[in-house]
């Protein structure tokens, strides 16, 4: 002011960045882990400030996150990923990992629960069992030494317990249990071909040639026609699932170029069996009969969908499939831009076109789904690390969606609707095979969906650019049936999607006796036209929160929304401490006062003011509680935490000045 005194009502009120403002990864951790992050999402470059899953993250992809990790040294959990979803928060939170991490994960044997995917495997009628695979076919430019694809081969089976295991069948319970390490023989067929009809005959061959029983469970074919080689790899669904493909195919390369240079297969460490994992699902069982009144609460929807012939079969030999493609900039707007605008998953926006495609064809509101998900949760027994540990893992539990309404809306409602599904939803099927009878009654009466969703992720990010080995570009169809035709479909209709060479792919199959092509396609149409509207949605400056953002507000949509609070600023919201509280109380009805106000003064010779300003900054930007407002209108004050603030500074010059000057104006900030 024109009387020396400073004006506080004028000084600049604190700038908060863009979230989207690159700040360079510090120290040792952060620097690894944005390298890694930079390799599994395909970018550039990854800041500290950079969130996960708004880069285009997924719980598939963040298994991979935590097993390069521990090859580099650093030991994550997936569950501290989804907590902790900046880097440099995530950063805090690793350890070096112990010498010794492995030594608990030694080489099982003997009896295995069956996993209730497993099970439900088991209940469908099926004549032939031993062929119900999943496949990989790649193309490997530089051919095979077969001596030492075969030795890779037998590496892999050895590392990974899951490729050991058989079943049995007595008195009509099946069992699973570990056959001898040594049980891998005959792994690898070499075979030359003139046509594409001799190919695919050899691939037919190898699809059809497992044994649940006596093994293998596992075959491989090096197939070369002409100067073409390409390797399948088929393996009985029942131990292998799309997560462990990832780790497969890595741990099989690595080993052929051991090999291929004489020497002895280094696989990384192992993680958790697969037994062990098995045993802990059945221990967690019990503790789960509270998730009950949750699923209980499904029983009320209808879960059909229109059919053009409502008694159609539904087998293998009679699927077709209709499949959309993203092209490569709607699908990079839709995995590292869209998910910011309502802090949501790819996941959750794909599942919302799904519900407004559906909403609009059976005209229900809440339509049921089941979902698929990899089975890596966190919270069954956090101490098990199965970032690197192959086997059918999955889950599939019914959700409801509601995608009605304006696309924001629906994009909010069904985000909070499976946020709402208790422990990722693992605990549906854990509660149908081990609870109590009560327990699996009152699930028997919640009606199975007819429609299944499952996202696999971004494949592509398992290879990395030249790779000798990629996927063929001619697709699954190209490596004959995985399925017996007299198998029967799970679902009349299966919704797949999957990241291949930077587009999304989703796939629908469907029973051509139960659904007309002309029908699904017009589906597959609206579902194409509900995702881009949704991308185009989250991409042209809308934002929302919502109530699972801050669990420990403990708030409604309702009154969330009655905040008025900037999205694009708040990073948390949570209540205070009960000091807080007093402090807020008197700091309320007595503004003037400074009992709550700390003061340091500090003189220092040799200042570099720009340099002492930025570590001041560096400083906010670490503690989240220098970042803090604070509401105190409505029933509970709450305090926010901003993303990021600049520290407001005031630099003035007291050369020559009394001292008394410059006690005025540290009187006048208290």
């Amino acid at each position: 002011t024109p009387n020396g005194k400073l004006d506080r009502r004028a000084l600049p009120a604190p700038a908060f960045e863009s979230a989207q403002t690159f700040v360079a990864p510090e120290g040792e951790v952060e620097t690894a882990l944005a390298g890694i992050w930079a390799e599994v999402l395909g970018l550039p470059r990854v800041g500290r400030s950079d969130n996960f899953f708004e880069l285009g993250g997924d719980s598939i992809l963040s298994l991979q996150i935590v097993a390069r990790a521990r090859a580099a040294g650093w030991l994550l959990t997936p569950r501290q990923l989804f907590e902790r979803q900046t880097l440099a928060e995530l950063a805090a939170m690793a350890a070096p990992v112990a010498h010794d991490a492995d030594a608990g994960n030694a080489v099982p044997t003997g009896i295995v629960p069956l996993l209730p995917i497993q099970a439900d495997f088991f209940a469908m009628p099926m004549a032939r069992r031993h062929h119900w695979n999943q496949s990989v076919l790649l193309d490997c430019r530089d051919g095979f030494d077969t001596g030492a694809l075969a030795a890779a081969l037998g590496d892999l089976v050895v590392h990974h317990d899951a490729l050991r295991l058989r079943f049995v069948e007595a008195s009509g319970v099946w069992q699973q249990t570990y056959a001898d390490e040594e049980t891998c023989a005959d792994l690898l067929w070499v075979r030359e071909t003139a046509t594409e009809t001799e190919r695919l005959a050899h691939c037919e061959a190898a699809q059809r040639s497992l044994d649940l029983a006596r093994g293998p469970l596992l075959r491989a074919v090096a197939l070369r026609t002409g100067d073409r080689w390409q390797l399948l790899l088929a393996i009985h669904h029942l131990v292998v699932d799309g997560v462990s493909w990832r780790v497969l195919i890595e741990d099989l390369h690595a080993a052929y170029r051991a090999r291929l240079n004489g020497e002895a297969a280094a696989l990384p460490a192992r993680t958790a069996s697969y037994q062990r994992w098995a045993e802990a699902l059945r221990d967690s069982a019990a503790r789960r009969g509270e998730e009950i009144p949750h699923w209980q609460a499904l029983a009320q929807f209808d879960a059909s969908l229109p059919a053009d012939e409502a008694a159609g079969s539904l087998t293998i030999a009679n699927r077709a499939s209709v499949t959309l493609t993203l092209p490569a900039d709607l699908t990079q707007s839709l995995l590292q831009r869209a998910p910011a605008a309502y802090r949501t998953r790819v996941n959750d926006l794909l599942l919302t076109a799904l519900a407004r495609a559906l909403f609009a064809w059976t005209g229900r509101e809440d339509v049921l789904v089941d979902l698929e998900s990899h089975g890596r949760v966190a919270g069954v027994d956090d101490s098990l690390d199965l970032s690197r540990t192959v086997g059918w893992f999955t889950t599939m539990f019914p959700v409801a969606l509601d995608g009605s309404g304006e696309i924001g809306t629906a994009i909010r409602t069904v985000k909070e609707q499976l946020r709402a599904v208790p422990g990722e939803g693992i605990g549906f099927g854990l509660l149908r095979r081990w609870g109590t009878p009560a327990q699996q009654s009152a699930l028997a009466a919640v009606p199975k969906p007819e429609v299944v969703f499952n996202y696999l992720g971004q494949f592509n990010a398992s290879f990395a650019e030249g790779a000798a080995w990629r996927p063929a570009a001619e697709g699954a169809q190209a490596a004959g049936g995985t399925q017996d035709p007299a198998a029967p479909l799970s679902h009349p209709l299966s919704v797949s999607g999957q990241v291949l060479g930077g587009e999304l792919q989703l796939t629908l199959a469907f029973s051509q006796n139960r659904h007309r092509t002309a029908t699904i396609e017009r589906l597959a149409g609206a579902l194409r036209a509900e995702l881009e509207a949704v991308v185009r949605h989250c991409t042209s400056g809308a934002v929302g929160l919502t109530p699972s953002d801050f669990p420990l507000a403990g708030l409604t949509q309702a009154r969330l929304d009655a905040l008025c609070l900037d999205a694009a600023r708040v990073q948390d919201l949570y209540p205070l401490s009960p000091m807080q509280s007093g402090m807020l109380f008197h700091s309320v009805f007595a503004p003037e006062g400074s009992a709550y106000t700390n003061q340091l003064r500090v003189d220092i010779d040799g200042l570099d003011p720009a340099r002492f300003v930025a570590a001041w900054q560096a400083v906010l930007a670490r503690h989240d509680s220098l970042r803090c407002g604070f509401l105190h209108r409505g029933d509970q004050p709450l305090q926010w935490v901003a993303k990021d603030v600049a520290l407001p500074v005031i630099e003035a010059d007291f050369t020559g000045r009394a001292a008394e000057d410059v006690d005025r104006l540290a009187a006048e900030q208290l």
